[in-house]
């Protein structure tokens, strides 16, 4: 059985499809694509690339959910008979996806519903699991599914949860000055709660400080005095780098350049203008600068 591919158009990379996919899409030549085997590994579209004509995509399985639960699997010319099920599916998955889909996903199926036919509206159930099916590794395939995530309301029930401080510090030492990728609301959230807990911890010390120094003697060097006073200017200059790095992150989530950072140095609107874009949900699926953080296709 072939991999999955992706597809990428105006700098957003769609999929994945399976080879029927593809061939529904009706892709132009030269066309961008990849494979699940290699996505970093991208080459132009011609269809002696593909085999449209493998027996083998013939026989794929389809698995189809309605209300989070998934029914027996069909190949394409089953559903094409049972067209009634396919209109019914809230979500569908075949081999080497990651988690459910919708049938907007799936080209090759969409095109077996007649005109009259509807699409299934938008779900709000994912299915608690992903079937258990083998998986093509190294040339091959295998029945281990332990790398397979189980998905309930389009989060991985695998994956740990990180907790508000788990973001912050990622932030500060992993992240420090990443402006690559994707940051989340929780993620940009939380530094900018803890950053501004800090920088008010650092503010406290330095008042606490002073006037410790003051009451406790006479005079006090200036030397002494600067120590307090520069802790705020020190933890707010070291925090300038990683708060410009998850903003710019926060933006790429939302669908937009980094570049949209420099509207802050208007007063007030500008400020404004990125709070709006900072609080708004992030694209749905993956976008030209990187994966989905909470997994949604």
């Amino acid at each position: 059985m072939q991999p999955l591919y992706y597809v990428y158009q105006d700098g957003i990379e769609k999929g994945p499809f399976t080879s029927k996919g593809i061939r529904a899409l009706d892709l132009r030549p030269g066309t961008i694509i990849s494979t699940s085997l290699n996505r970093q590994k991208r080459f132009p579209y011609t269809e002696e690339k593909i085999d449209f004509n493998d027996p083998e995509e013939d026989n794929r399985l389809y698995f189809l959910a309605k209300e989070g639960i998934s029914s027996a699997s069909q190949t394409i010319a089953q559903l094409q008979e049972n067209r009634e099920q396919l209109c019914e599916a809230e979500f569908i998955w075949t081999e080497g996806m990651e988690q459910w889909k919708e049938l907007e996903s799936f080209p090759e199926l969409k095109a077996l519903l007649k005109p009259s036919e509807k699409i299934p509206p938008i779900p709000h159930k994912r299915p608690a699991a992903l079937p258990p099916l083998p998986h093509y590794n190294n040339g091959g395939y295998s029945s281990d599914t332990s790398y397979r995530a189980n998905y309930a309301q389009g989060t991985p029930s695998g994956a740990t949860t990180k907790s508000l401080w788990e973001y912050f510090w990622q932030c500060i030492s992993k992240k420090y000055v990443d402006f690559n990728g994707r940051a989340g609301r929780k993620e940009y959230w939380s530094f900018f709660l803890f950053s501004n807990v800090v920088g008010a911890a650092a503010s406290m010390i330095n008042g606490t400080g002073f006037l410790w120094r003051i009451t406790d003697s006479a005079f006090c060097s200036f030397d002494e005095i600067s120590v307090f006073s520069s802790l705020p200017i020190l933890i707010s200059l070291a925090l300038l780098l990683p708060s410009i790095a998850v903003g710019v992150r926060r933006l790429h989530d939302t669908n937009r350049s980094g570049w949209w950072m420099l509207i802050g140095l208007i007063p007030i609107v500008g400020v404004i203008i990125l709070l709006i874009y900072f609080i708004q949900e992030g694209a749905i699926g993956p976008n030209q600068y990187g994966e989905d953080t909470q997994r949604r296709q």
